[in-house]
């Protein structure tokens, strides 16, 4: 059915609609614009959402402001594409999973955030945002490859992150290494460009992360898709070597939106979406 219509449907349903936890909208859809001005002018119609995934936020509609009033239970929000013209300073209250692109310029504020993917270039509301929030994340996915964040230097990233658990960037940070033991960071979720991670990139990233006991990646981060299930068997050999584990992240079956949808599998993002009962597979 097309999506504009299952809204609409929705909407002239509300025994349906007021029990809805989630809605996830596909990026092949057209109507950007109607289906986001049908959700942000009946919130009311979903009272119990708790996870919003938009792939294209094309409105003329106070977009901010209405995610703020109109869905105060949301605890996860995935926004690309966003064409961003508003100001302001907004609160989401009970928001824990933020996956943003590109950055906005409103200041918002989420002081139950846990888990945050961001891409796109660095700008003053980013920092602005990472200054207030920084504490309090327990998994942070970065792009592009050299973010401001990490370029100055490791020392300064981990005092600003005491209590990352999960950290995704590209290999080969220059100049950038892990945290000292006591810090709690555990999981490395590493990127490629298209397949270009190989067993002895990954080896170097662990050598650099002494704290870390797992390794995330897709068969689709490896350097040879033909070659991929020796590869992730050598790779788990030579990790295990080392006493970390490498976890191959499934590919989503969801509409996808974003190419991290498996970053919702690993534990300490997935627990957030079932504690609310976030239907997202």
């Amino acid at each position: 059915m097309d999506q504009t219509k299952t809204l609409n449907y929705l909407v002239q349903n509300p025994t349906l609609s007021c029990n809805l936890t989630t809605l996830i909208f596909s990026h092949t859809f057209t109507d950007h614009r109607n289906v986001i001005d049908i959700l942000l002018d009946r919130p009311s119609i979903f009272p119990s959402l708790r996870c919003l995934v938009l792939p294209n936020v094309n409105t003329n509609r106070p977009f901010w402001q209405r995610i703020q009033d109109g869905f105060p239970k949301l605890v996860a929000l995935v926004i690309h594409q966003y064409r961003d013209t508003e100001n302001g300073h907004y609160t989401l209250k009970n928001l824990e999973i933020l996956d943003i692109t590109p950055w906005i310029k409103v200041t918002l504020s989420c002081p139950a955030l846990k888990h945050l993917s961001i891409r796109g270039y660095t700008t003053d509301m980013m920092i602005d945002f990472f200054q207030l929030h920084s504490h309090q994340l327990e998994s942070l996915l970065l792009e592009p490859q050299r973010p401001t964040l990490l370029a100055e230097g490791p020392r300064k990233f981990w005092a600003a992150f005491p209590n990352l658990e999960l950290l995704g960037i590209y290999p080969n940070e220059p100049d950038f290494c892990g945290p000292r033991s006591t810090h709690p960071l555990r999981h490395l979720r590493l990127f490629s460009y298209r397949g270009s991670i190989t067993p002895d990139i990954v080896l170097s990233e662990i050598r650099s992360f002494e704290t870390v006991t797992h390794v995330h990646i897709t068969v689709d981060d490896l350097l040879s898709t033909e070659e991929s299930p020796n590869l992730v068997k050598e790779l788990r050999d030579r990790c295990r070597a080392r006493g970390v584990a490498v976890v191959e992240l499934p590919r989503m079956k969801i509409p996808r939106i974003s190419d991290r949808y498996e970053w919702w599998t690993i534990p300490i993002v997935k627990a957030v979406l079932d504690s609310v009962g976030v239907v997202w597979k």
